[in-house]
Protein backbone atom coordinates (compact mmCIF):
# COMPACT_ATOMS: atom_id res chain seq x y z
CA UNK A 1 0.00 0.00 0.00
CA UNK A 2 0.76 3.59 -0.50
CA UNK A 3 0.93 6.77 1.22
CA UNK A 4 -1.27 8.13 -1.24
CA UNK A 5 -4.33 4.74 -0.85
CA UNK A 6 -4.06 5.58 3.18
CA UNK A 7 -4.70 9.33 2.30
CA UNK A 8 -7.56 7.84 0.17
CA UNK A 9 -8.80 5.86 2.97
CA UNK A 10 -8.86 8.67 5.47
CA UNK A 11 -10.23 10.61 2.84
CA UNK A 12 -13.33 8.26 2.41
CA UNK A 13 -13.34 8.08 6.10
CA UNK A 14 -13.20 11.72 7.27
CA UNK A 15 -13.42 13.86 3.89
CA UNK A 16 -10.65 16.07 4.05
CA UNK A 17 -12.53 18.92 2.05
CA UNK A 18 -14.55 19.59 5.35
CA UNK A 19 -12.77 21.44 7.20
CA UNK A 20 -12.44 24.88 8.65
CA UNK A 21 -11.17 28.01 6.34
CA UNK A 22 -7.44 28.27 7.24
CA UNK A 23 -6.83 25.03 8.43
CA UNK A 24 -4.37 22.76 7.23
CA UNK A 25 -4.99 19.22 6.50
CA UNK A 26 -4.06 16.38 4.19
CA UNK A 27 -0.48 14.87 3.00
CA UNK A 28 1.70 17.70 4.15
CA UNK A 29 5.08 16.00 4.51
CA UNK A 30 6.49 13.58 2.36
CA UNK A 31 5.75 11.00 -1.08
CA UNK A 32 2.48 10.06 -1.75
CA UNK A 33 4.00 6.93 -3.90
CA UNK A 34 6.28 5.74 -1.34
CA UNK A 35 4.88 2.18 0.28
CA UNK A 36 3.89 2.30 3.54
CA UNK A 37 6.25 -0.11 6.20
CA UNK A 38 4.58 1.06 9.10
CA UNK A 39 2.04 3.24 10.52
CA UNK A 40 2.51 5.30 13.58
CA UNK A 41 -0.55 7.24 14.73
CA UNK A 42 -0.54 10.64 17.23
CA UNK A 43 -1.95 13.58 18.26
CA UNK A 44 0.76 15.89 17.89
CA UNK A 45 3.88 15.77 16.37
CA UNK A 46 6.96 15.56 18.89
CA UNK A 47 10.54 14.69 18.87
CA UNK A 48 9.55 11.62 20.79
CA UNK A 49 6.52 10.66 18.32
CA UNK A 50 9.44 10.89 15.56
CA UNK A 51 12.07 9.12 17.46
CA UNK A 52 8.93 6.24 18.18
CA UNK A 53 7.94 5.68 14.50
CA UNK A 54 12.17 5.70 13.40
CA UNK A 55 12.32 2.81 16.65
CA UNK A 56 9.14 1.00 14.96
CA UNK A 57 10.46 1.39 11.02
CA UNK A 58 6.90 3.69 10.49
CA UNK A 59 7.66 5.65 7.29
CA UNK A 60 4.41 7.21 7.64
CA UNK A 61 2.92 9.39 10.55
CA UNK A 62 -1.14 9.93 10.61
CA UNK A 63 -1.38 13.27 13.15
CA UNK A 64 -4.76 14.93 14.50
CA UNK A 65 -2.89 18.52 14.67
CA UNK A 66 -1.57 19.66 11.56
CA UNK A 67 2.41 19.42 11.37
CA UNK A 68 2.60 22.64 9.56
CA UNK A 69 0.11 24.91 10.18
CA UNK A 70 1.19 28.39 9.47
CA UNK A 71 3.76 29.96 6.82
CA UNK A 72 6.88 28.07 7.30
CA UNK A 73 10.56 30.45 6.78
CA UNK A 74 12.71 27.51 7.15
CA UNK A 75 13.63 24.01 7.66
CA UNK A 76 16.46 23.64 9.24
CA UNK A 77 18.52 20.41 10.91
CA UNK A 78 16.92 20.83 14.37
CA UNK A 79 13.36 21.12 12.99
CA UNK A 80 10.81 18.43 13.06
CA UNK A 81 9.87 18.72 9.13
CA UNK A 82 13.86 18.10 8.69
CA UNK A 83 13.76 15.07 10.67
CA UNK A 84 10.83 13.20 9.48
CA UNK A 85 11.89 14.36 5.64
CA UNK A 86 15.63 12.90 6.51
CA UNK A 87 14.23 9.92 8.11
CA UNK A 88 11.89 9.27 4.92
CA UNK A 89 8.70 9.47 6.29
CA UNK A 90 5.36 11.14 5.46
CA UNK A 91 2.96 12.91 7.34
CA UNK A 92 -0.69 13.19 7.07
CA UNK A 93 -2.61 15.06 9.28
CA UNK A 94 -6.34 14.74 9.43
CA UNK A 95 -7.72 17.89 11.73
CA UNK A 96 -11.25 19.54 11.69
CA UNK A 97 -12.62 16.91 9.24
CA UNK A 98 -11.77 14.85 11.78
CA UNK A 99 -13.39 16.64 14.79
CA UNK A 100 -16.71 16.87 12.57
CA UNK A 101 -16.88 13.50 10.43
CA UNK A 102 -18.91 10.72 11.10
CA UNK A 103 -17.20 8.63 13.67
CA UNK A 104 -14.65 10.91 14.65
CA UNK A 105 -13.56 12.88 17.45
CA UNK A 106 -17.30 14.39 18.69
CA UNK A 107 -18.96 11.62 18.03
CA UNK A 108 -16.84 9.29 20.07
CA UNK A 109 -16.15 11.77 23.34
CA UNK A 110 -20.63 11.86 23.01
CA UNK A 111 -20.52 8.14 23.21
CA UNK A 112 -18.03 7.96 26.15
CA UNK A 113 -19.86 10.20 27.80
CA UNK A 114 -23.29 8.48 27.33
CA UNK A 115 -25.27 10.91 24.91
CA UNK A 116 -27.75 9.54 23.09
CA UNK A 117 -29.85 11.69 20.17
CA UNK A 118 -26.94 13.33 19.49
CA UNK A 119 -26.96 15.39 16.32
CA UNK A 120 -25.10 17.41 14.58
CA UNK A 121 -25.32 20.89 14.75
CA UNK A 122 -24.54 22.70 11.60
CA UNK A 123 -28.36 23.51 10.73
CA UNK A 124 -28.34 25.42 14.15
CA UNK A 125 -26.06 28.55 13.22
CA UNK A 126 -22.97 29.22 12.05
CA UNK A 127 -19.78 29.54 13.58
CA UNK A 128 -16.96 27.02 14.50
CA UNK A 129 -19.41 24.72 16.79
CA UNK A 130 -21.70 24.82 14.45
CA UNK A 131 -19.26 23.32 12.11
CA UNK A 132 -17.65 20.71 14.24
CA UNK A 133 -20.07 20.10 17.21
CA UNK A 134 -22.49 18.05 18.73
CA UNK A 135 -25.53 18.08 21.31
CA UNK A 136 -26.72 15.27 23.13
CA UNK A 137 -28.82 14.13 25.36
CA UNK A 138 -28.66 11.83 28.75
CA UNK A 139 -31.39 9.40 29.96
CA UNK A 140 -32.03 11.14 32.84
CA UNK A 141 -30.76 14.55 33.92
CA UNK A 142 -27.29 14.56 35.97
CA UNK A 143 -26.30 17.16 38.67
CA UNK A 144 -22.99 19.57 37.20
CA UNK A 145 -21.15 17.72 40.27
CA UNK A 146 -21.62 13.98 39.21
CA UNK A 147 -21.01 14.56 35.61
CA UNK A 148 -17.69 16.33 36.15
CA UNK A 149 -16.89 13.12 38.43
CA UNK A 150 -17.93 11.15 35.66
CA UNK A 151 -15.83 13.05 33.02
CA UNK A 152 -12.64 12.81 35.30
CA UNK A 153 -13.38 9.00 35.48
CA UNK A 154 -13.83 8.51 31.78
CA UNK A 155 -11.37 10.67 30.54
CA UNK A 156 -8.85 10.45 33.34
CA UNK A 157 -8.25 13.63 33.62
CA UNK A 158 -9.12 16.62 36.54
CA UNK A 159 -12.40 18.29 35.16
CA UNK A 160 -12.54 22.38 36.01
CA UNK A 161 -16.79 23.61 35.76
CA UNK A 162 -18.81 26.40 36.46
CA UNK A 163 -22.18 25.51 37.35
CA UNK A 164 -22.48 22.78 39.83
CA UNK A 165 -25.88 22.96 41.14
CA UNK A 166 -27.25 22.74 37.13
CA UNK A 167 -29.38 19.49 36.32
CA UNK A 168 -28.14 18.81 33.15
CA UNK A 169 -30.28 16.94 30.17
CA UNK A 170 -28.67 18.35 27.14
CA UNK A 171 -25.49 18.64 26.85
CA UNK A 172 -22.99 20.14 23.95
CA UNK A 173 -19.99 18.90 22.88
CA UNK A 174 -16.57 19.86 21.34
CA UNK A 175 -13.38 18.49 21.23
CA UNK A 176 -9.85 19.93 21.60
CA UNK A 177 -9.99 23.93 22.06
CA UNK A 178 -13.57 25.20 22.04
CA UNK A 179 -13.52 27.12 24.60
CA UNK A 180 -14.27 30.45 23.31
CA UNK A 181 -17.64 28.95 21.66
CA UNK A 182 -19.29 28.78 24.73
CA UNK A 183 -22.52 31.26 23.37
CA UNK A 184 -22.48 29.18 20.59
CA UNK A 185 -22.83 25.92 22.37
CA UNK A 186 -25.26 27.85 24.85
CA UNK A 187 -27.62 29.15 21.76
CA UNK A 188 -28.49 25.35 20.87
CA UNK A 189 -30.77 25.10 24.12
CA UNK A 190 -28.06 22.83 25.77
CA UNK A 191 -27.67 22.93 29.31
CA UNK A 192 -23.93 22.44 30.00
CA UNK A 193 -21.23 22.64 27.40
CA UNK A 194 -17.97 20.07 27.62
CA UNK A 195 -14.86 21.35 25.87
CA UNK A 196 -11.49 22.16 26.23
CA UNK A 197 -9.03 25.30 26.64
CA UNK A 198 -11.29 27.01 28.79
CA UNK A 199 -9.94 31.17 29.75
CA UNK A 200 -10.48 32.46 33.54
CA UNK A 201 -12.79 34.86 31.40
CA UNK A 202 -15.00 32.03 29.70
CA UNK A 203 -15.68 30.56 32.96
CA UNK A 204 -16.62 33.81 34.37
CA UNK A 205 -18.59 34.66 31.89
CA UNK A 206 -20.47 32.03 32.05
CA UNK A 207 -20.84 31.51 35.17
CA UNK A 208 -22.61 35.52 34.62
CA UNK A 209 -24.67 33.62 32.10
CA UNK A 210 -25.95 30.80 34.26
CA UNK A 211 -24.38 28.69 32.07
CA UNK A 212 -22.53 25.50 32.84
CA UNK A 213 -19.12 25.01 31.23
CA UNK A 214 -16.91 21.44 32.00
CA UNK A 215 -13.08 22.08 30.55
CA UNK A 216 -11.60 18.33 30.21
CA UNK A 217 -8.51 19.87 28.56
CA UNK A 218 -7.53 20.16 25.14
CA UNK A 219 -5.47 16.80 24.84
CA UNK A 220 -7.90 14.26 27.12
CA UNK A 221 -10.81 15.23 25.11
CA UNK A 222 -9.32 14.40 21.78
CA UNK A 223 -6.18 11.59 22.26
CA UNK A 224 -9.60 9.55 22.52
CA UNK A 225 -9.21 9.03 18.80
CA UNK A 226 -5.82 7.20 18.42
CA UNK A 227 -6.54 4.33 20.06
CA UNK A 228 -9.81 4.03 17.73
CA UNK A 229 -7.85 5.16 14.52
CA UNK A 230 -5.45 2.71 14.96
CA UNK A 231 -8.00 -0.15 15.28
CA UNK A 232 -10.17 0.61 11.88
CA UNK A 233 -6.76 1.50 10.16
CA UNK A 234 -5.66 -2.11 11.21
CA UNK A 235 -8.81 -3.72 9.99
CA UNK A 236 -8.49 -1.83 6.35
CA UNK A 237 -4.69 -3.06 6.39
CA UNK A 238 -4.23 -6.10 8.41
CA UNK A 239 -0.25 -6.32 6.78
CA UNK A 240 0.77 -3.15 8.08
CA UNK A 241 2.33 -2.72 11.50
CA UNK A 242 0.13 -0.08 13.32
CA UNK A 243 1.46 1.61 16.25
CA UNK A 244 -0.33 3.92 19.05
CA UNK A 245 1.44 7.24 20.05
CA UNK A 246 -0.44 8.86 23.22
CA UNK A 247 2.40 11.36 24.23
CA UNK A 248 1.66 14.53 25.93
CA UNK A 249 4.60 17.03 26.85
CA UNK A 250 2.17 18.70 29.42
CA UNK A 251 2.88 17.12 32.97
CA UNK A 252 -0.36 17.30 35.39
CA UNK A 253 0.71 17.11 39.64
CA UNK A 254 -2.47 16.33 41.93
CA UNK A 255 -1.88 17.19 45.21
Amino acid sequence: MTVFEIYDFLDEKFDFSYTMAGDNVGLLVGNGKDTVKGILVCLDLTDQAISQAVEVGANLIITHHPVIFGGIKSVTADSLIYRVITNGISVISAHTNLDAGDGGINDLLCSLVGLTNVEKVSSLGEGVFFKVGRVGEFEEPISANALAEKLAKTLSVPISYVGENTAIKRLAVCSGGGGGLFREAMSTGADAFLTGDVKHDVFIDSHNEGFTVFDASHFFTEDIIISPLAKLLTEAFPEIPITENHFCPIKRKSV
